[in-house]
């Protein structure tokens, strides 16, 4: 049921994407491509120094569901739930922001489909791609103004000389027929389009990829299904990382087939055991994640740049207090990598269910007690340092 779930989770949120690809060097994380293994862990000592959970919290104005595109910014972990803003603080878990302004108001938006808060000016700015446009927000929530849009991207992502890259699935508009779009808001000037929607994929193929861009000391990185390829953005886009799934890939003549649906592309395509789908991505100078669906189930990658190994695995052992293995879920797709920590989300029922049956030390318990936790408690944000 877990398998079923994660697939359709991903199919209903309805992102879509493109095989082609832009040409250039690529590093091989881990140096050959991985091998799979449906029992494998990721064990949590081999990549971390430690690992702290932090309940964020929780009272009538702060109650969150499925957590969306964490990013993180100086003030903390910021994230969409519910269909508002949540901003974090990233050691005490205390709640500092909370953007819920849906409607149809010149204030409001209509649809949440990402957000990014500006590093400069602290400006909370929402994407609602149903009406085409970004609505800023000043750092405390006050509505400042709206940026119109030539389009319905279904994210973006700011760079540090404040132009905007688009991504627009496989939508294809008369405004553009590409992927990523990179645009001046202020002139309405396109300054690039990368990657050229395949017509025939746009057709069928709606995958939704919890995260697109990622924000970087050394810049913004670009990464969609159904490629293992994580791409840099710039003056241009060149290839900067590969995951090595040359095994999973989907063949060319596979996806050049004909497919009732969407449904009837991931049936056929999980019969062969093909990779298909990249739910996530994060990483900084030193490390890079990524998260992928292989046999209907969730896996994470690691790789330190350092290392000439990859670590795949659909199970996580964090063996610094648990005496058990956890199985991925669908919980596990969101997470975000800083310059020292990665950060990851568990139900808060999961987290007490560990605490209580395969702790290694009373202090878990001790952690339900202190911040009075119950099955109905926010997730808990999980703090891992690297190494």
């Amino acid at each position: 049921m877990q398998k079923l779930f994660i697939v359709l989770f991903l199919l209903l949120l309805a992102a879509c994407s493109s095989t082609k690809q832009e040409t250039g060097q690529t590093l091989l994380l881990g140096g050959e491509p991985i091998s799979l293994n449906e029992t494998s862990q990721l064990i949590a000592s081999e990549l971390f120094d430690t690992i702290t959970y932090i309940p964020l919290e929780t009272n009538d104005t702060l109650l969150l569901g499925y957590v969306e595109h964490p990013k993180l910014t100086s003030r903390g972990i910021y994230f969409i739930s519910n269909r508002s803003l949540y901003l974090y603080d990233l050691d005490t878990g205390k709640g500092l922001l909370k953007i819920a302004r849906q409607g149809n108001g010149p204030e409001e938006y209509r649809s949440l489909a990402d957000a990014w808060i500006d590093a400069h000016s602290g400006h909370v700015e929402l994407l609602d791609n149903n009406r085409k446009q970004i609505l800023v927000y000043d750092s405390v929530g006050n509505f400042l103004h709206t940026l119109p849009l030539p389009s319905m991207p279904f994210a973006f992502a700011k760079d540090e000389k404040g132009t905007y890259w688009f991504y627009n699935n496989n939508q294809m508009t008369d405004f553009s027929r590409s992927k990523v779009v990179h645009y001046n808001v202020t002139s309405g000037k396109v300054l690039g389009e990368y990657f050229p929607i395949d017509p025939h994929l746009a057709d069928y193929f709606y995958i939704m990829d919890a995260n697109n861009f990622a924000a970087t000391k050394e810049g913004i990185y670009y990464m969609a299904s159904p490629s293992d390829t994580i791409y840099r953005l710039g003056s241009d886009v060149t290839p900067a990382y590969a995951l090595g799934l040359d095994n999973y890939k989907v063949p060319d003549s596979f996806w050049q087939a004909n497919y009732a649906d969407i449904m009837d592309f991931v049936t056929k395509a999980n019969s062969r055991d093909y990779v298909y789908s990249m739910a996530n991505f994060s990483l900084n100078k030193d490390a890079v994640m990524a998260a992928f669906i292989w046999k209907e189930n969730l896996y994470w990658s690691f790789s330190y740049l350092s290392e000439k190994e990859i670590h795949a695995a659909h199970y996580v052992h964090d063996d610094f207090h648990f005496t058990k293995a956890f199985e991925l879920s669908s919980e596990s797709i969101p997470f975000v990598m800083g310059e020292d920590y990665l950060y990851g989300f568990l139900p808060a029922e999961q987290f007490m269910e560990w605490c209580r049956e395969y702790a290694k030390a009373p202090d878990m318990q001790e952690l339900i007690k202190q911040y009075g936790l119950d099955e109905q408690a926010n997730p808990i944000l999980m703090k891992c340092k690297l190494k």
